[in-house]
């Protein structure tokens, strides 16, 4: 029997929270993936929020200075204490992605199912076809950033050891050469795995371009395919 995608994990956006008050260094990397509306829980998404407003504003982030700003004694406490009670959750600064994709696949649920209520209620005058067009074209704008896995330092070493390997192969650049000598120079070469995307007007030689590139790459022992 099928099982239904949680709309909330209260587990993960706990223990998000609980790393990045015991691990500042990880604030900025976590952040730049993760949007407030993930959080389901208002008072995870307030402390994320006050976490992320001290680090760009460069404060120390502990359990006192994410309640200072609060209105009155009584809240100041609560949030710190409940700030407290968080630090026995963490188990390991690197599971934070695990956490981060969690909360992605539980906000991508929640707006899917929002977005679909939203269709089921439209009591308007609209026709079916065109509701039925905007659901999907909604839809298909629900997009989640997840951590790839990667940080920051990892890429740093792949990047240096790509150099690195080049250099001993007494190659020009890292990736495929195609011809094309100062396209490849400013990518480096066609990397492995990347995804390049050729954009202009119609009828501008998009597609020749491309083939002319497989071709380059062909000629230089690369093989290339088209579909």
């Amino acid at each position: 029997m099928a099982t239904s995608q949680k709309l909330n994990d209260e587990y993960s956006e706990k223990c998000l929270i609980a790393i990045m008050l015991t691990n500042s260094e990880l604030v900025d990397m976590i952040s730049g993936t993760v949007d407030k509306e993930y959080f389901y829980n208002l008072t995870h998404r307030h402390t994320y929020e006050r976490i992320c407003s001290l680090r760009k504003n460069e404060k120390p982030i502990n359990f006192v200075t994410i309640a200072e700003e609060e209105k009155s004694i009584n809240e100041q406490t609560k949030l710190s204490t409940y700030c407290a009670s968080l630090s026995s959750l963490v188990s390991g600064p690197s599971e934070w992605e695990t956490f981060v994709n969690s909360l992605a696949d539980c906000y991508a649920e929640r707006l899917s199912r929002s977005m679909a209520n939203s269709f089921l209620d439209d009591s308007s005058d609209t026709s079916v076809n065109e509701r039925v067009d905007k659901l999907i074209n909604d839809l298909s704008k629900v997009s989640v950033r997840k951590s790839n896995g990667y940080s920051m330092k990892q890429l740093a070493y792949d990047n240096a050891a790509q150099v690195e390997n080049a250099s001993k192969a007494h190659v020009l650049f890292t990736g495929f050469e195609s011809g094309f000598e100062n396209l490849d120079t400013i990518i480096d070469g066609w990397q492995e795995g990347t995804m390049y995307v050729i954009g202009a007007r119609p009828s501008i030689g998009k597609t020749a371009f491309a083939l002319a590139i497989l071709v380059g790459l062909a000629r230089k022992g690369t093989k290339a395919s088209m579909f």
